[in-house]
């Protein structure tokens, strides 16, 4: 087995392996459009807490209304993004934005 197969087996596994549950928080990196309000407004209603994220320009105000805590950063500032996240003690992130026709 080559260490590229290896890595990809254990990377997967790890994934899986983790389980979030209700009363725990789950980041939000959200990006334009309404999918990421119905996604906070659902995870609320299962019982989970939302830590948000929004995109500079993208996300929509009415985030903060729905989210445990809720920060705007930059596109290009992927450590704020972390940073955010580490803060608020998110373990898995979901991104959610409208994705336009092509």
């Amino acid at each position: 087995m080559s260490s590229l197969t290896r890595s990809r087996r254990t990377r997967t596994n790890l994934r899986l392996d983790r389980t979030l549950v209700p009363g725990q928080t789950v980041g939000l990196l959200a990006g334009s459009g309404r999918f990421p309000i119905l996604f906070a407004e659902s995870a609320r209603r299962q019982g989970y807490k939302v830590a948000c994220v929004g995109i500079r320009y993208e996300a929509s105000e009415e985030l903060r209304d729905l989210c445990s805590s809720f920060q705007i950063v930059g596109v290009s500032r992927l450590g704020g993004m972390i940073r955010a996240f580490k803060r608020a003690e998110v373990r898995e992130i979901v991104m959610a934005a409208r994705s336009p026709r092509v």
